[in-house]
């Protein structure tokens, strides 16, 4: 019994720290404000910190997207709208994650997070 529980809490403890890490990958944020009215991939690509996340993505062998977003149907509409921006770069759709769940309002994170990390 007690092997059972301390193979369960060694499992915990693996979990949370490949999660700490897959948190630990470049990110930036891009506040509601930032967003195009009418987002076409030109005017996406004005965002600074968009670009450096693009870039940050091309370096990396390989690597996912995460687009962690404000909760609701606009905050999802929103990230919809990012991940077909990507797309539309060449990005694979397979390698970009929609994760609810920003923790800022009115603002959308995007991590680049190895592989080997995620």
């Amino acid at each position: 019994m007690k092997a059972t529980i301390r193979i369960c809490v060694l499992a915990l403890m693996a979990a949370g720290a490949s999660m700490s890490h897959a948190q630990s990958g470049f990110q930036v944020e891009i506040a509601q404000y930032e967003w195009p009215q009418e987002p076409s991939v030109d005017r996406v690509l004005q965002i600074p910190q968009f670009r450096s996340a693009i870039a940050r993505y091309d370096e990396a062998e390989e690597a996912t997207l995460i687009i962690r977003y404000p909760g609701g149907d606009e905050g999802n509409a929103w990230a919809e709208s990012l991940r077909d921006s990507l797309v539309s770069l060449g990005i694979r759709s397979a390698r970009i994650l929609l994760e609810p769940g920003s923790g800022i309002p009115e603002t959308i994170l995007l991590i680049v997070a190895e592989m080997q990390d995620y």
